[in-house]
């Protein structure tokens, strides 16, 4: 058992300095708890095989059941980051190795005399093969087990090669329904202009649309034109021009407009409660503060902090 919950806390530190940098894991309050977790863990761990800590049911207890906290909780931590699926109240079941092992510790510890607390140490592979205990290690090991395949799978989504754009056209995959290959000879040029007709220019709308809300490749920072272009499988000429001439704008405003809104509604959903306002920007696709300002004021006419201050009096009246 704890050369598997090693296993699993190496793989959670090498996926948060992967995912983050080291300003971000500072300035991220939900990270901070991790780190406590962990740090906490390997403390008493250490600790306990120096004999520096005498043995006590409540030191394993506390112990084992940080181990249980830490284990999901870096789970929804990559799930948010990979998924944006953010952490909410349905997430309540999470808590349940926890509270499950607490409920174990004391059946088996307290209510019987006749075993050694340290016997209920998920992390001492040395622990008792009794068999009412060989039970509870098997739920340490299937519990650890589950969210280490969990992790793994958000590992292979973030990395994996996604090859279907080769073989299915860009508008049949994002525009919801079937339709025909977007041709470049129903492109006219005149004078170093490009026009598109009503019903080309519908199409390209939908398909621009649909592939950044489905996928939100603006999330990545230095996100570029080519990078869309190819995505999307529409010309770079055709794609640069159809942004400039449809949405009035450049591409750079263009993608941060989506980083506003996407930035806006993790501030809506109480984000900065536990994250600092340069955390939430880096986390939408912004790469610095000053961009972030300049297109955030661009949007919605005031800057992210005054957006912020506002939510805050909202929230407080």
């Amino acid at each position: 058992m704890e050369s598997l919950v090693q296993l699993y806390m190496l793989l959670a530190i090498f996926c948060l300095l992967l995912f983050q940098s080291f300003r971000e894991i500072f300035s991220n309050h939900y990270l901070k708890i991790l780190l406590v977790l962990l740090f906490f863990i390997s403390g008493i761990k250490m600790l306990t095989e120096a004999g520096w800590l005498a043995p006590n049911p409540l030191i394993y207890l506390s112990g084992n059941t940080a181990v249980f906290l830490f284990i999901p909780g870096v789970y929804l931590y990559l799930r948010d980051q990979v998924y944006r699926k953010h952490i909410s109240s349905q997430d309540w079941q999470h808590l349940m190795p926890g509270v499950s092992y607490c409920m174990a510790f004391v059946l088996f510890c307290f209510l019987s005399s006749r075993i050694d607390p340290s016997q209920l140490d998920i992390l001492n592979e040395n622990s008792t093969t009794h068999k009412p205990l060989l039970y509870f290690i098997m739920f340490g090991y299937g519990v650890t087990g589950w969210y280490l395949i969990l992790v793994l799978k958000i590992i292979k989504e973030k990395y994996s090669v996604q090859k279907k754009n080769e073989l299915v056209p860009a508008t049949s995959m994002y525009s919801g329904k079937e339709q025909e290959p977007i041709p470049q000879r129903s492109v006219e040029v005149v004078t170093g202009s490009m026009y598109v007709s009503e019903e080309r220019a519908s199409k390209l709308d939908i398909v621009i649309k649909d592939y950044l809300e489905e996928h939100k490749p603006f999330l990545k920072h230095g996100y570029s034109l080519k990078q869309l272009a190819e995505e999307t499988r529409i010309p770079l000429h055709l794609l640069s021009a159809f942004i400039n001439k449809h949405y009035k704008v450049n591409f750079n405003d263009f993608i941060n407009e989506y980083r506003v809104n996407y930035c806006k509604v993790k501030i809506l959903n109480d984000e900065w409660k536990y994250k600092k306002l340069e955390a939430i920007a880096e986390e939408s696709g912004f790469s610095n503060r000053n961009t972030f300002t300049a297109a955030f004021k661009r949007v919605t006419g005031i800057n992210p902090s005054e957006f912020l201050k506002t939510i805050k009096d909202q929230q407080a009246a």
